[in-house]
């Protein structure tokens, strides 16, 4: 620029005249300016150390702007005007490299900056621009512009777009972005219309605060990123009186960037006004619901929430349980909801009493409940039950396991004088059919649950559940494992526990259409109708599953070992030894924290040790046997390491071994998951 040229001739001839009032350190200058001309001479070839203290206020008297190498200039309580007859910038860096800090190091504070007109009166083009302490006060346009690559960084003191003095200008903007960074670590930006218009570039934003603003305090859009850790406060900007104006951040465009890179302090409070999913985590950092916490929404009919990761502005509605409700209880498991959010609700009848309906109303539509839970609408709900006297034992509902046995779990309502029934079940029909007759257990809220083991190919038969009471009364309830894992499928979008089961489920499934291929040989079950493909890796590699026997010294002369695939995976243990053999003489141990049992039985040649009860999640657990001196040691896994690298068994086997191996992983992850959303 022709005015910078002239400027820097004239403030070489200004500071020949001009000697440091004292030095901080070697190559570190002070310079004492009382009027214009000394400023704009010592400034623009100030090195990046050196400091210039104004000891007067002054006042611009010529049009060139000042424009600097690098330093710090020190408002020391005064005050820099600049009259509205210049139009340029008062300040204008655009000179990569340059770095030049405002502060004010006076007692009471007091310094500033007041620059009239309506241009833009600070402007950062190449080079970064610090404030550090003091006001500047504007009237114009913008405060301060950030164009191309040039950087602010904001520590302390503060920005105020109040106009000057009596004046009452409002400023449109308090810093406006079409350049590369914008970082604030401390100080104020307040009285603008809008705080902070982020058209471009990266707002970081770790403490101070965005606070009076007219209309808006940040406002993103375009190719704007807004990125908030510590202590960000952006708050009461707009108008309180119009809760439609009140927009303390602002994400009005798709492409802008919202994240949270780190923890925010008890301190941190940000108004919003934009869509769902506001604010997630960043560069690494996971959001909390204490970050989420820290979020607020501008309009009072939205709140904010952490889901799925993100600090999610939604409408909650209200879910209310009917205070008419008798002989029971119904409790939900939140007060608030949005649409299309899941809510549980927990029913617990009085003692001699069982469910007879419950209801959910949305003004005067039903809304759709199944197992206990329903899909909140557009709108406020009321739940209702009402309860009957029981008389007659009657089902309630039914589940799967998804533990590590497959089976199913029916509860029933039974009033006091029936409790001595039997429950039979019949799994199949025709030549394949079964029954088992199972005790029941009485749970904490009043019913009985009845389990049903089933085997891996009777994934697709119906399980029918009879229990006879009185003289000669029966009452029945039919499902299958098939039927309750597509319910779990098709319902993965409808429940949050549901989406998480899913991978388990669909493997649940092909692990019983692969049995099905490999472990028929009685009669023909109804068929698992194929498999999720991608759902099973048919050849994984595992490794680290041995099994390992260490027979020298010991009373045992032979040791084998098999896995039962039926209802439950059981790890079958063979031993050969004139011992006798006990659960008193026979422990085995496993690492802390897994759940089994185990069993001793004699058979023609010795003993089997019979570890049951392992969870899904838990096959790959080491399992060791001490018996007669022998030590055995083998995890289920150990078999499907095994079948995997044989290849004298068929096909269908090692498609089995895979199967199971893929059962285990998603019983693995679906716990973990489960775990997490809690």
């Amino acid at each position: 620029m022709k005015k910078r040229i002239l400027s820097l001739l004239l403030a070489a001839l200004l500071c020949v005249s001009l000697l440091p009032a004292a030095a901080l350190a070697e190559d570190v200058d002070i310079y004492s300016v009382d009027n214009w001309e000394d400023l704009l001479g010592c400034l623009q070839p100030a090195g990046e150390s050196d400091v210039i203290v104004l000891q007067n206020d002054i006042i611009r008297t010529d049009e060139w702007y000042l424009f600097s190498e690098g330093g710090t200039l020190d408002l020391n309580g005064h005050t820099l005007y600049d009259d509205e007859s210049f139009g340029d910038p008062l300040i204008g860096l655009d000179t990569e490299d340059v770095k030049l800090t405002i502060t004010d190091n006076s007692e009471n504070g007091g310094g500033k900056i007041e620059l009239a007109g309506e241009r833009d009166r600070i402007y950062i083009d190449h080079g970064s621009l610090t404030l550090a302490g003091g006001s500047i006060i504007g009237e114009g346009r913008n405060i301060v512009w950030l164009n191309d690559d040039g950087t602010f960084t904001m520590t302390g003191g503060s920005i105020i777009g109040n106009g000057i003095g009596s004046r009452e200008v409002e400023v449109d903007i308090g810093v406006e972005m079409d350049g590369d960074a914008f970082t604030m670590t401390g100080g104020t930006i307040t009285g603008c219309k809008t705080g902070i218009m982020l058209n471009k570039g990266r707002f970081t934003m770790t403490g101070g605060s965005v606070t009076g603003n007219k209309t808006e305090g940040v406002h993103a859009g375009n190719d704007g990123s807004v990125f908030l850790e510590g202590s960000p406060v952006i708050e009461k900007n707009g108008n309180d009186n119009d809760p439609w104006a009140m927009t303390d951040l602002l994400l009005n465009n798709e492409t802008a960037v919202a994240a949270v890179t780190g923890a925010l302090s008890d301190n941190a409070k940000i108004g919003v006004y934009a869509a769902p999913g506001l604010f997630a985590g960043g560069e690494g950092y996971t959001l909390t619901d204490s970050d989420a916490e820290k979020f607020y929404s501008n309009r009072s009919e939205y709140s904010i929430r952490l889901n799925k990761g993100a600090a999610e502005l939604y409408k909650p509605y209200s879910v209310t349980v009917s205070q008419n409700i008798t002989n029971g209880t119904v409790t939900a498991d939140r007060t608030t909801a949005a649409e299309g959010d899941t809510v549980t609700l927990t029913v617990t009848p009085a003692a001699g009493y069982a469910l007879d309906s419950l209801t959910v109303k949305n003004g005067n539509s039903d809304v759709t409940v199944t197992n206990n839970q329903f899909t909140m609408p557009a709108g406020n709900v009321t739940v209702s039950a009402a309860f009957r006297e029981l008389t007659e034992p009657a089902f309630d509902t039914h589940s799967l396991i998804l533990s590590g046995r497959i089976g199913m779990n029916f509860y029933m309502f039974l009033p006091e004088a029936y409790q001595d029934g039997t429950m039979t079940f019949t799994v199949g029909t025709g030549d394949s059919a079964r029954t088992v007759r199972v005790e029941g257990e009485q749970k904490d809220d009043g019913r009985w649950v009845f389990t049903c083991p089933v085997n891996s190919i009777e994934m697709a038969e119906d399980i029918t559940a009879a229990f006879s009471y009185g003289e000669n009364q029966t009452v029945t309830r039919t499902a299958s494992v098939q039927e309750y894992l597509e319910y779990i499928i098709g319902h993965r979008n409808d429940d949050a526990a549901f989406e998480l089961a899913e991978p388990l489920a669909k493997a649940i499934w092909n692990y019983g259409y692969y049995a099905q291929q490999s472990l028929r040989g009685g009669p023909d079950h109804a068929a698992m109708p194929g498999t999720y493909a991608g759902e099973t890796d048919l050849d994984p590699q595992l490794d680290g599953c041995p099994v390992s026997a260490d027979l020298a010294l010991s009373g045992v002369t032979a040791a084998f070992y098999s896995l039962d695939l039926d209802s439950e995976t059981a790890i079958n243990i063979y031993l050969t030894t004139e011992t006798e053999l006990t659960r008193d003489n026979v422990t085995v141990t496993a690492p802390e924290g897994t759940t089994f049992d185990y069993t001793v039985e004699q058979t023609r040649s010795g003993y089997r040790v019979k570890i049951t009860g392992i969870g899904a999640h838990e096959l790959g657990s080491a399992f060791t046997v001490k018996a007669a001196g022998a030590t055995i040691t083998a995890s289920a896994l150990s078999y499907v390491q095994q079948a995997l690298g044989n290849n004298g068994l068929t096909q269908e086997d090692r498609n089995t071994a895979a199967a199971l191996y893929a059962y285990y992983t998603a019983a693995v992850d679906c716990k973990a998951a489960l775990e997490n959303s809690h």
